[in-house]
């Protein structure tokens, strides 16, 4: 974790009987990483107000990662392969396809239905 990073904080409550536990939070955040305490925890940055240690062990922190940019719009540019798979019984063909712009180590297997 670098120190002036932005951090995701995992959610610890006990959850409650009925709720859906697939469906909540598991993070929140993000919040500024102060300074490193120790080899294992973090200072944050956090709201006055809040209700848990400003230092917390690296274990409940998750990196937090800036949205990508908007997917492009690429176009195929060759088929480097060709397969038969199965699906629901019957052969359906795929290709490895390569997209113009990219390189060939971000080819992708795609139905060419």
């Amino acid at each position: 974790m670098a120190v002036s990073g932005t951090v995701l904080v995992q959610y610890l409550q006990p959850q409650h009987s009925g709720s859906c536990q697939k469906l909540s939070f598991r993070y929140f955040g993000p919040y500024r990483v102060l300074e490193r305490v120790g080899a294992v925890a973090y200072r944050l940055e956090l709201p006055p107000g809040s209700l848990i240690h400003l230092v917390v062990h690296v274990s409940l922190l998750k990196k937090m990662v800036k949205p990508g940019t908007q997917e492009q719009n690429v176009q195929p540019e060759a088929v480097l392969r060709r397969q038969l798979i199965k699906r629901g019984g019957a052969a359906v063909p795929y290709g490895l396809i390569r997209w113009s712009g990219l390189p060939e180590e971000l080819a992708t297997w795609e139905n060419l239905r």
